[in-house]
């Protein structure tokens, strides 16, 4: 068992015997294909010698120098020489072993590299095709070989620069003088015919005669004019032909002898006649009815000068209302009739030629909607002014302002004529005009004015180009316009109309709530009417501020004053405004105790001495002087008024005279059922019906 068991280092040392033994067998391997490799090289160098024996004198090698490498044949016996086979036994020392393969190895390798570098530098070596390598410089030019056969004559070439002129010859001999030559002579020209007229379309001929010596020079013009190039033909004889003449050759041209001695010219005039052309404007022209109708003018030309005439298409021309000046015709007092083509004739002996123009007459247009003659300018709000007309043809619609333009970026004109300007300012005022147009001729305007609108009569009367009473707008403020009467011409004018009191109807003025006195805000009864026995509140009550007041009544057409005031009564404050600074008094509030609260100077006029309220304007007591209007008065917590007219007190009447009496026992709103309240009168006791008239009633007034 013992025997049988390797060693592992013998194991190792046969392992590594095997390898070496099959390397040197590969190697073998290897070294015979190689060598069978050369014998076919060698073999193929042979037969190249050969021929290149027989084709180079048997030259074999080439100069290095001239060919710039080294060419080596190998010989067959240098490879039987390396055809060697080794034989050796193999001993079995490792180390000795590990040795020999070495050398062995190291032999092989030197001999294969050696053998294969020689097999390489052969010139006629074929071996096994590689990996192609870079391509290498190039070589030097080899010599120079046998000229060739001669080719084909080329082409010539260019024309070289002429050389350079060579020295003068000798002069020759001098010859015989020649004959006298012609005297010198400055030119002359003449030509014919000096004036020549001919037909268009036909040639015209001038002959131009041209002496002197040397031969001067003939040049033909036009003067201020071109010669028609493509028509006109000179030739060498001077003769000039310009063929196919039209209008336009007519003129004078200029024939010129030039030479050393001066220049002469002459002339001479041509005349084209041709039939007439006629430059008329077609139109149609325009005009409004009623207008001078002018036509464009007739333009025409022709030779000899053509004879103009005018006339109309269908029908005859006016002739009374036609006048013709310098080939333009002109109708008077245009009709619809007129309407039509109208011919300009022109007529000479080679023909005649026709333009026509239309004349259209336009008819007004018609308004069917105009604006208003006025509006009120109310600052902030938009308006609209309606306009629209009708005609044939269909009128535009054109708006502008007066001495002023239109509000940039407020205003449109819309498609149905009307124009609309928005957020109104103070400088939107003016006069605006509206015009509508047929055909740009025919055209008829409306105006309308825009103005601030008043704020009472007295600006109506300022304002106004009338001194009528009558029924006028005033604003109430920036949004709204009410209707008011003003009088215009009693007592100075400008009073506008804020109330009315009368004993005909529900006692409106002395409810107990004291509505019309201190909150009714809209206007009740008929604003407008002076003459009407109805209570009545205007919004001017609240809204038109004044100095004076004035009592008027309602059976009086003239507005005379029964009472004014004279020295600033309201204090340029409203009528209600100028209560109510006095105090509120609804429902049984007691407005003063035997006093009143406030007064105003006051003259009388007109029927006030019969006039009911009034009996007392006579007299002067405790409460009141007979030449004063009081506010708010009560007697000793007995009758009382809201406006006693005239003396008040013990010995005139006590306080229930004027208007709003009461025989309440203490002054307030407040009905007793054995008293009495009034509108106006002389005295409140229900009894004294005589005291207070039904027939007529008391028209308040402020300015």
């Amino acid at each position: 068992m013992k025997d049988k068991t390797l060693h592992p280092r013998s194991a190792m040392s046969t392992v590594t015997t095997v390898c070496s033994i099959c390397f040197v067998l590969l190697s073998c391997g290897e070294f015979m294909r190689i060598e069978l490799v050369m014998r076919q090289q060698n073999t193929r160098i042979n037969q190249l010698e050969k021929k290149m024996t027989r084709a180079f004198n048997d030259k074999i090698f080439v100069n290095a120098e001239e060919r710039g490498d080294h060419i080596y044949f190998a010989r067959m016996e240098d490879h039987r020489k390396s055809n060697r086979r080794f034989v050796r036994s193999v001993p079995n020392n490792k180390e000795a072993n590990e040795t020999t393969y070495k050398t062995i190895d190291a032999k092989l390798t030197k001999m294969i590299e050696g053998k294969i570098n020689k097999a390489i530098s052969a010139k006629n070596f074929i071996a096994i095709q590689g990996r192609r390598g870079r391509r290498g410089p190039r070589g030097p030019p080899g010599p120079m070989g046998k000229p060739g056969r001669i080719g084909k004559q080329g082409m010539p070439g260019l024309k070289g620069d002429p050389g350079q002129n060579g020295a003068p010859g000798p002069r020759g001999m001098q010859g015989p003088k020649g004959d006298r030559g012609p005297s010198l002579e400055p030119p002359s020209v003449v030509i014919s015919p000096p004036h020549l007229i001919v037909n268009e379309s036909n040639s015209a001929i001038f002959h131009c005669s041209a002496s002197g010596y040397p031969r001067p020079e003939i040049v033909w013009t036009k003067v201020n004019r071109l010669l028609a190039g493509n028509r006109s033909v000179v030739d060498s004889t001077g003769k000039i032909q310009i063929m196919n003449v039209l209008p336009n050759d007519t003129g004078i041209y200029q024939c010129q002898a030039s030479s050393i001695l001066g220049k002469v010219r002459d002339t001479a005039r041509l005349v084209v006649n041709f039939s007439p052309r006629i430059l008329l404007a077609n139109g149609p022209v325009r005009v409004k009815i009623g207008n001078n109708a002018t036509f464009p003018k007739c333009h025409v030309t022709g030779y000899p000068t053509p004879k103009v005439t005018w006339s109309k298409s269908v029908g005859s021309l006016p002739r009374s209302r036609a006048t013709m000046n310098n080939d333009q015709l002109s109708l008077l007092n245009s009709r619809m009739d007129d309407s039509g083509a109208y011919l300009c004739t022109a007529e000479n002996v080679l023909g005649n030629a026709v333009g026509e123009s239309i004349l259209i007459v336009v008819p007004l247009p018609v308004f069917t909607i105009k604006p208003a003659p006025s509006y009120y300018n109310l600052a902030g709000t938009q308006l609209a002014f309606n306009c629209s007309a009708i005609g044939n043809p269909k009128p535009v619609i054109s708006w502008r302002k007066e001495n002023g333009v239109l509000p940039v970026g407020r205003h449109e004109i819309k498609q149905d004529g009307s124009l609309v300007i928005k957020n109104l300012v103070k400088s939107d005022s003016g006069v605006y005009i509206c015009t509508a147009t047929s055909a740009d001729v025919a055209d008829v305007q409306a105006r309308t004015l825009l103005r601030d609108p008043y704020i009472d009569c007295s600006g109506v009367l300022r304002s106004s180009n009338t001194n009528s009473s009558g029924v006028y707008e005033i604003k109430l403020n920036s949004q709204r316009v009410f209707r008011v009467y003003c009088d215009l011409t009693t007592d100075g004018g400008g009073w506008t109309l804020i109330a009315r009191f009368s004993n005909n109807d529900t006692k409106n003025w002395m409810r107990d709530d004291g509505l019309w006195w201190y909150d009714l805000m809209t206007g009740k009864g008929n604003t407008t009417n002076t003459s009407e026995n109805k209570d009545m509140i205007s919004p001017a009550f609240w809204s038109v501020r004044g100095r004076e007041i004035k009592i008027t009544r309602s059976d009086d057409p003239l507005h005379t004053a029964l009472l004014r005031t004279t020295t600033n009564c309201l204090g340029s404050r409203t009528f209600r405004a100028k209560i109510s600074s006095y105090g509120i008094f609804k429902r049984k509030a007691v407005w003063s105790n035997d006093k009143c609260l406030g007064r105003c100077d006051v003259v009388y006029g007109g029927y006030y001495q019969t006039t009911s309220g009034f009996n007392q304007a006579q007299c002067s007591s405790n409460l009141q002087s007979s030449n004063k209007i009081g506010f708010w008065c009560n007697w000793r917590q007995g009758d009382g008024s809201v406006m006693m007219i005239g003396g008040g007190g013990n010995s005139c009447g006590r306080a229930d005279h004027g208007i709003g009496i009461t025989e309440c026992n203490k002054g307030s709103f407040e009905e007793w059922s054995d008293k009495g309240e009034f509108d106006f009168g002389n005295d409140a006791t229900v009894s004294k019906t005589t005291s207070r008239s039904a027939t007529y009633s008391l028209n308040l007034w402020i300015k």
